[in-house]
């Protein structure tokens, strides 16, 4: 029976490892996270089968198997990366150090106050768990807009910065000032001076991790703004633009209507001469004219006008044409900044594609835009060459890997504020393909 007991002990300790190293891992170092349930699922069976290992190869009262959640959480580290995975390995290095300064504050109070260890004491140890595992619970049901604005906000955090290499560093000093404390219970200096030591060891240790915490909310923060500012002044570049158009189109059109008596007298003229074939070319010189007055595209919505009247602009210098269908809904409201991050990363990307392309492909891009009730559709398709490959949410094919990569996520970032879903295709269309971005919206 006892066996039993401690086995399950042993099974809870590794979980809760296992969930602080993820948790430190991605909420202080910043680290990637799986984004699909089935990685989480092969982690699980993975983190089972090292535990049931260690279960059999070890005394039932034996503690290692507790240790399950570090060799599960190296693996985590390896997959969750898409690239540079060796790296992850050594990043559990200063996770790990962070994890266990955690733990070494709780011991070195426990020691410090009452010159007995966690380890003596299984029934403090129980206690402890069971705080730690309230926290957790609370921290998974209360905190998911937290969770929520914490993804929104590490999207635009660079790959390579200094606050990495200082967070990192101030990891391994954990570790190293951890393993050096608890070295210290053995040691043959006088019991008093080896708590106050573990008990100044401790304060430094909060004072640390507060001030690791701070420099990742400054940071997270910081990157968040500046990205928030440039789009702004994206925006106001937009609309400006927008503006100029309107009003050049406006200038024309009150031209247009000025002179309209006299092309109508000269056309007169034509006609009593029986000059029909120059009646014909200046009746196609007016409607070149008038073509020329084209309101540019209307999608319904200001700022999506001016993105998309600024995308034509730089896709007719490469051959591209822009054709939207449908009106977006007033009945759905969307914040400018989204509407910006869906129709302007939609739109460049598909630019891009086009523009880079070597392929004798069509060069046109639809919108098109329907709604029903409170949902709404957006549909933006452009050719591809056969058997194209879709890269998965910030990867890039472009050369400048450290400032592109954003669009995508940024996308699904902006269509999740509306309950929204982001899909993406590529589609056989008769003898070729089309990739299609589907976005459904939600009022």
């Amino acid at each position: 029976m006892m066996g039993l007991l401690n086995i399950l002990y042993n099974a809870l300790a590794s979980i809760e490892c296992l969930i602080l190293l993820v948790l430190i891992s991605h909420y202080i170092f910043l680290e990637p996270s799986y984004r699909n349930k089935n990685s989480w699922i092969k982690l699980g069976v993975f983190h089972v089968v090292i535990f049931t290992i260690l279960v059999f190869a070890s005394e039932p009262a034996n503690d290692l198997p507790n240790l399950t959640g570090f060799p599960t959480f190296a693996l985590y580290s390896f997959t969750c990366r898409s690239k540079k995975r060796i790296l992850g390995f050594f990043r559990v290095i200063p996770i790990l150090g962070t994890m266990l300064s955690l733990l070494f504050i709780v011991e070195a109070f426990s020691y410090a106050l009452t010159s007995n260890s966690l380890s003596e004491s299984r029934s403090l140890s129980f206690i402890l768990d069971a705080v730690l595992w309230i926290v957790l619970v609370i921290f998974f049901l209360k905190g998911k807009n937290w969770r929520r604005q914490f993804e929104e906000e590490i999207v635009y955090m660079p790959d390579k910065n200094w606050e990495k290499y200082v967070l990192n560093g101030a990891g391994v000093f954990l570790l190293m000032l951890s393993l050096l404390l608890v070295s210290l219970e053995e040691s043959s200096i006088k019991e008093f001076y080896v708590r106050l030591i573990i008990l100044s060891g401790g304060i430094s240790m909060i004072l640390l991790l507060i001030a690791m915490a701070a420099m990742v909310k400054q940071w997270r923060k910081k990157n968040y703004y500046m990205y928030t500012a440039e789009a702004n002044q994206r925006f106001l570049k937009m609309e400006l633009e927008h503006f100029r158009n309107y009003q050049q189109m406006e200038s024309e059109t009150r031209r247009m209507r000025h002179d309209m008596k006299n092309h109508i007298l000269c056309m007169e003229t034509l006609a009593d001469k029986d000059d029909y074939a120059g009646l014909k070319k200046y009746i196609d010189s007016l409607g070149q004219n008038m073509q020329a007055l084209d309101k540019g595209i209307q999608t319904g919505d200001p700022m999506a006008d001016a993105i998309c009247s600024e995308k034509s602009h730089i896709a007719a210098k490469s051959g591209i044409s822009i054709n939207v269908q449908g009106k977006l809904s007033a009945d759905i409201p969307m914040e400018p900044t989204d509407l910006c991050a869906i129709f302007a990363n939609a739109l460049d990307n598909a630019i891009y594609y086009l523009s880079s392309s070597n392929s004798a492909l069509e060069k046109k891009i639809s919108i098109n835009i329907s709604s029903q009730g409170s949902m709404e559709l957006i549909t933006f398709e452009n050719p591809v060459a056969n058997g194209s490959l879709i890269p998965a949410a910030g990867e890039t094919t472009k050369k400048e890997k450290s400032s592109h990569g954003f669009g995508t996520v940024n996308m699904i970032e902006a269509v999740r504020r509306y309950n929204g879903t982001l899909t993406r295709n590529v589609v056989p269309v008769g003898s070729g393909s089309v990739f299609r971005l589907e976005i459904i919206i939600f009022g």
